[in-house]
């Protein structure tokens, strides 16, 4: 059964970093503090930039990206089961998992609604399930604007944010960052009279770009370099328009959703050839060749699934989903009730019956194998390719220690992953060699503590 007012479910690290960074200074500082002003906090989504883009080509190609993530922190993070654009963008935004705000997949069915939910979706019910940061902070009366954010054109939970924007892919990238330049120069402008600092304020900013080109051209083609070099412009654009003083107060975190890897057409299962052998005609389909729930119906003349789902001995949900993953190595499927719980995905009505996935670099297909190709040739997935993540926070009252080692995953954490992944100048190897040294010291003498003990036994 779906969970309403999931408010009360712990929350991502990503979350709670952005609402740390928008809220820093909403505790209580007097003007006579030695606080330079509550730093407006700019969310920008780069939609399907993974996380090797930025080190596929120099730095100089990069100027932008590199920048802000040497003033700040670089991460890599995981998008969630369903690594589509709808069901991550609203999971940063409300800190919830999949199951828990309700946006299980760009393409849904909900039973209750008796209603298909696809990209073009405001209706309040089907947001209603999560709370996004925009209507936290209008609730408490803060400023918010959203330029093109999954889920900001719908009224969620009474609210809207300040300032929206119609979904219109035909808005030039220059257009989206001069309205959102005059936005975040308007936060500094907006001045508390009390403590004559600015106030509080949230605003996001969404392109669509490497995604669009990755699914054109793959994520390893020259195009997809030239549309990450066209976003890191464009958050070039945006410095060089607040300028260096606005800039340099103002918390920014550029993140995406998902990641990218590429097909080929020698790596497709087909359910309904001879060995998996699904009827279509009496299943309904959501999702996609990645991930998709199967619904059972009647027969082709039913447009809609069945309203009642567990009770024909022809649908047994386990039967299907045993079926599938014994008939090819690469998809697996789970029941509803039987999805591991590590993936996060049962607790919804809008999860079908039975969930099937394929493996990375997989494709499913039914009876549309050539249609599906000639429409997509690469596609999303989430098991493997982590997504980019870089913040750049000014709030003086937050404990910038604590941020960057609570509640985002440092890259220099990851220090066998490599010096070259973690970015690092040759002035910063010395140092990691020297942690990795003294992580194995200390490895080393734990084993053979443990040995001695159980000799000494």
């Amino acid at each position: 059964m779906a969970r309403v007012g999931a408010t009360a479910w712990a929350r991502s690290p990503l979350f709670v970093a952005i609402t740390a960074l928008l809220l820093a200074a909403a505790v209580g500082i007097s003007a006579d503090d030695d606080h330079d002003g509550v730093a407006p906090t700019l969310l920008v989504s780069l939609d399907g930039f993974r996380a090797s883009y930025l080190d596929a080509q120099p730095e100089d190609a990069l100027p932008n990206l590199n920048a802000m993530w040497r003033e700040g922190v670089r991460a890599s993070l995981y998008p969630r089961f369903i690594s589509k654009t709808f069901p991550n963008h609203y999971s940063i935004v409300t800190g919830l998992q999949e199951e828990h705000h309700g946006i299980v997949a760009n393409h849904m069915w909900d039973p209750r609604l008796r209603s298909e939910f696809n990209l073009a979706s405001t209706e309040s019910e089907w947001w209603n399930e999560g709370e996004p940061i925009w209507v936290t902070a209008s609730r408490a009366r803060i400023t918010n604007k959203v330029y093109f954010w999954p889920g900001s054109e719908a009224l969620i939970r009474k609210h809207r944010p300040d300032v929206y924007f119609k979904y219109d892919i035909s808005v030039t990238y220059e257009e989206r960052v001069d309205a959102v330049s005059n936005w975040v120069k308007e936060a500094h402008a907006d001045v508390d009279i009390d403590t004559g600092k600015p106030k509080p304020a949230f605003m996001a900013l969404y392109f669509d770009e490497p995604d669009h080109t990755g699914h054109v051209y793959g994520p390893a083609s020259d195009e997809v370099k030239a549309a990450v070099r066209r976003v890191d412009e464009s958050i070039g654009r945006l410095r060089m328009n607040v300028g260096e003083d606005v800039w340099n107060a103002t918390n920014v975190v550029v993140v995406s959703d998902h990641g990218m890897a590429q097909l080929s057409s020698t790596r497709v299962v087909n359910l309904a050839d001879g060995a998996c052998g699904l009827n279509f005609t009496e299943l309904f389909v959501t999702g996609d060749g990645v991930a998709a729930h199967l619904w059972r119906r009647h027969g082709p003349s039913d447009q809609f699934p069945s309203e009642v789902q567990a009770e024909d001995a022809r649908f047994d949900p386990r039967v299907v989903a045993a079926r599938i993953t014994a008939c090819h190595p690469n998809v697996t499927a789970w029941a509803k009730e039987d999805v591991p719980p590590r993936l996060r995905y049962s607790d919804n009505a809008r999860i079908g019956p039975v969930v099937v996935a394929a493996d990375v670099g997989w494709l499913m297909c039914g009876e549309c194998l050539r249609l599906f190709f000639s429409l997509h040739v690469y596609f999303r997935i989430g098991k493997s390719t982590d997504v980019v993540l870089f913040v750049s926070y000014r709030a003086r009252n937050v404990r910038r220690g604590r941020l960057r080692q609570r509640n985002l995953r440092r890259p220099s954490r990851r220090i066998r992953r490599g010096s070259r992944e973690l970015g690092l100048t040759a002035r910063h190897r010395p140092r990691v060699r020297t942690r990795v040294r003294r992580h194995r010291v200390l490895r080393h003498a734990r084993v053979r503590q443990r040995r001695e003990r159980d000799e000494s036994r």
